[in-house]
């Protein structure tokens, strides 16, 4: 029971999906410390100076990082199965499962090479470049870089089309180029290979210059060349881009449908009702120190703190909201005054409900509705008069 208990704290700490607590943000921390740790160890190792002189001191902070990363892979292999999803295939193929999985694969990259250079014989420089490779395991405790990698994924297909196409450019101009500066420049255009070093630094608009054409007909292919490059590397981007905003736009729509199921008046809501809620929230970011509410202000928002924290100045002590929390609720029940003045303690990103999308979706959606009513009623005796309903 004890080794069950303490497997499940690294499960919390190491795989669970809600990443909101200290010591979850501290060792996070910790471990992207650790990284570029290790990745400026192996930097400076590359230097010959700085090698004699710190060799030891190299060899040990080297030594101290790829332990700390080697136990936090150990012992992600040992909680995995705490999941619900990698304890019903069993405790090997599940831990099997999760080693495959590509967050996975990039933190064994990361430590791999350090113990292939204790036991291997193979040339140092090389084995330096693959141990370089575990500054890729800073993804895991990124949200933005773990976005974009899914986009990665979620867009393999398209990028691996647009780069097809980058890759037929790439040919065509440089037979082309062949043909029209083949006999000024052999050297430089002789064979297709040849001219395809510039062709490469041509169609991705770097234009390194130490190849150019001299013949009129080169040069007016040359810019031709240029303007494609532009077009065809701008397609993957604009595929990157759109995906990347995809991605955002989904985490942020989950952090919504979480937020909107602690409210007590949503809770015991079907999914579908939650997330059509979340899909009428507005988000913004507020200053530090900022008035959201006054008191008598009219009631018409309701607030979701996804990030900082805000002060309710009651009037005998004030209470101190923090992320995850809500209020103005009473706004998408009765037109009352606000009965305290609310001030952002940092800067804060919210989501809001106004009233008048709420009683949209109150007609709606007849579940909503009666469960609103029912929470009115245990809570002041009788069915509220909702106005607009």
């Amino acid at each position: 029971m004890e080794a069950n208990t303490l497997r499940y704290r690294a499960y919390r700490l190491l795989i669970d999906g809600g990443r909101g607590s200290i010591w979850t943000k501290a060792f996070d921390a910790f471990m992207v410390a650790i990284i570029f740790l290790s990745t400026g160890s192996v930097i400076a190792e590359s230097v010959p100076s700085v090698a004699a002189l710190y060799g030891t001191v190299i060899e040990t902070v080297d030594l101290l990082t790829m332990g700390a990363v080697t136990v936090e892979y150990v012992t992600r292999l040992w909680a995995c199965v705490d999941d619900s999803y990698f304890a019903k295939m069993g405790p090997w193929k599940g831990r099997l499962s999760y080693a495959l999985s590509p967050m996975m694969v990039i933190d064994l990259i990361a430590f791999l090479p350090f113990y292939l250079a204790l036991f291997s014989a193979l040339d140092f420089r090389f084995l330096l470049v693959l141990r370089l490779l575990r500054i890729l395991k800073v993804a895991r405790y990124s949200p933005a870089l773990a976005s974009v990698m899914s986009a990665v994924v979620a867009e393999r297909k398209a990028l691996l089309a647009a780069l097809y196409l980058l890759l037929v450019a790439l040919v065509m101009v440089a037979g082309i180029m062949y043909h029209l500066e083949g006999d000024a420049q052999p050297e430089a255009f002789g064979t297709i290979p040849r001219a395809m070093w510039w062709a490469i630094i041509t169609v991705t608009t770097v234009g390194y210059g130490d190849v150019t054409p001299i013949t009129a007909a080169g040069k007016i292919f040359a810019g031709f060349s240029a303007l494609l490059g532009i077009m065809v590397c701008a397609v993957p981007a604009g595929i990157m881009a759109s995906s990347f905003i995809a991605e955002v736009r989904k985490r942020d729509f989950v952090v919504s449908c979480q937020l909107v199921a602690k409210v007590p008046s949503f809770r015991g809501l079907p999914a579908d009702a939650i997330a059509e809620i979340a899909s009428v929230l507005q988000s913004t970011v507020v200053g530090a120190h900022q008035v959201l509410i006054e008191r008598g202000a009219t009631a018409e928002r309701i607030y979701f703190l996804v990030e900082g924290m805000v002060k309710v100045e009651l009037p005998d002590t004030p209470v101190y909201l923090q992320r995850g929390e809500f209020f103005g609720e009473r706004a998408l029940l009765y037109n009352r005054p606000r009965q305290a003045t609310i001030v952002t303690v940092e800067e804060c990103r919210l989501l809001y409900l106004d009233r008048e999308p709420f009683l949209e979706l109150l007609r709606s959606h007849p579940s909503i509705r009666e469960a609103i009513e029912k929470v009115l009623e245990a809570r002041f005796g009788a069915p509220p008069q909702t106005p607009g309903i």
